[in-house]
Order: structure tokens, then C-alpha cells, then sequence
């Protein structure tokens, strides 16, 4: 699989941190490369190393079949020279051996020039073809990439509704410093959260802390979490838009 994919797609992922202006300005954090979580990897790579392997075999034949297109000018080039100096030498027997002899190797000359010319032409366009076809594979990578990603998301949400929590402890980690915490979740979400809110509330240090609200505005298997200084985008959908833009960033 290209390098591309795989400095953006396979590592760990950060939630988006909306500040409000606060009184004294906070310490910056590094952002982090957001990408989307680990379950979903090997499915993923699997459907790019197809469809790369596919453009690559595409792009090799491409060029296979240019170079054949060119042997074969080539030697039609030939058998056009030899005829054309056989001509010219038997004109020269009646016209001067001199002068056909002279009319045979021009007319060779320019014709073999003119069918390297055409080869070297053929050639050039296949091998941008090629590189076209494995262009257009790696942007195709990535759409799929992220279809499935959604898709398998999707499905782990579903069947394992504790998914949740490992992201809201995520995003959890980064407000952990605030004395109000509301953790916002799809009502869907919202008892499996509720029953972790201890485990939450020691998690930042303090009891009264962190509430828990139901919000359909939020999608299944996501979160957003407010505090005084801001907000949290935990939401699924945003960790894969915010991939797909770091991808066509760095995509040639």
C-alpha cells in the first residue's frame, strides 16, 4: 500500500478541540494527525493493496504494450529502408549508380527518423498513462478507504455498544482540567455512558464534574463534550471528514 495511505490512515486518532477565548490564554497544544481507529485496518487494506495491485498491473501493461508498438514500427521502418536502398539501387543501374545509391540512403534515413520519432512518442504517452492509472488508484483508495471505514464503524458500534467509551474517555482526556464537564451522546449511546459516568468522574478527579446528556444531534459511536473553555468534537463523522481533507492535502 503507498506511503500516502499509510502515514495518514494507520495511526491513532484525536477528537477536535473548539476553544472559546478564555480570560488568560492557555498552553498550546501540538495538534495531533487526526486518522481514522484501528478496527477497521485490515479491512481497508485489503481493498487498497486490490486496487492498487490492479492500476499497477494496468500501468505495466500499458507500457508492455507500447514498447511492442514501437518494436514493431521499428522493424516496419527497417523492411521500408531496405526496400526503399533496393530501389534506389536499381534505379541507379539505369540512372547512375551514384545518384540511386544517394536517393536510397536519404529516403532511409528520414524514414527511420520519422518512425523513432513516432515510437518515442508512443512510448512517452503510455508512461504518462501509466502514471495516471496509479494516480487515480490512490485517490480511489481513498474514498473506498473511507467508505469502509464508516461502514465497518458502523457495524462495531452496533454490535459492541462499548465502543463508546473508549472515544469519550479520549476526548475526556483533554478537558480533564475543567471543574464542569458535559458529555454529550446519542440517546442510543446514552445508558451505556450513564453506567460509566463513575469510572468517568475518577477518571478527571472530582465527583460532581462530569453530567451526562442524551443529544440526537450527536450520531451513534461519537461524542461532543462542552466545558467553560470550550468543546470537544468527538463525533465519528468529523474524525473522517477531518482525514479525508489531511489526505487530499498531501495527495499529489
Amino acid at each position: 500500500m503507498s506511503k500516502i495511505l499509510k502515514s495518514v490512515l494507520f495511526e491513532k486518532s484525536s477528537p477536535i478541540i473548539i476553544k472559546h477565548r478564555p480570560a488568560v490564554e492557555p498552553v498550546r497544544e501540538e495538534p495531533q494527525q487526526p486518522v481514522v481507529p484501528e478496527i477497521f485496518l485490515d479491512t481497508v487494506r485489503n481493498e487498497a493493496e486490490s486496487i492498487l495491485a490492479l492500476a499497477q498491473t494496468s500501468a505495466a501493461q500499458c507500457l508492455a504494450d507500447a514498447e511492442l508498438h514501437a518494436q514493431e514500427l521499428a522493424q516496419q521502418a527497417q523492411e521500408l529502408a531496405r526496400q526503399a536502398q533496393e530501389e534506389g539501387l536499381s534505379q541507379g543501374y539505369e540512372e547512375g549508380f551514384t545518384q540511386g545509391r544517394q536517393a536510397a540512403l536519404s529516403e532511409m534515413q528520414q524514414t527511420l527518423q520519422l518512425s523513432v520519432e513516432r515510437a518515442h512518442r508512443i512510448v512517452t504517452i503510455a508512461e504518462q498513462e501509466a502514471c495516471q492509472l496509479v494516480f487515480d488508484a490512490e485517490r480511489q483508495i481513498v474514498e473506498i478507504a473511507l467508505a469502509v471505514a464508516s461502514k465497518v464503524l458502523a457495524r462495531e458500534i452496533a454490535e459492541n455498544p462499548t465502543t463508546i467509551l473508549p472515544i469519550v474517555k479520549e476526548a475526556l482526556g483533554k478537558v480533564s482540567d475543567q471543574d464542569h464537564i458535559v458529555i454529550r451522546v446519542n440517546p442510543e449511546d446514552y445508558e451505556m455512558v450513564l453506567m460509566a459516568k463513575r469510572d468517568l468522574q475518577l477518571m478527571v478527579g472530582r465527583e460532581h464534574a462530569v453530567s451526562v446528556s442524551a443529544d440526537h444531534i450527536v450520531p451513534a459511536g461519537g461524542c461532543i463534550i462542552d466545558t467553560a473553555l470550550g468543546t470537544v468534537d468527538a463525533k465519528l463523522d468529523t474524525k473522517l471528514e477531518m482525514v479525508h481533507k489531511a489526505i487530499q492535502e498531501i495527495l499529489p
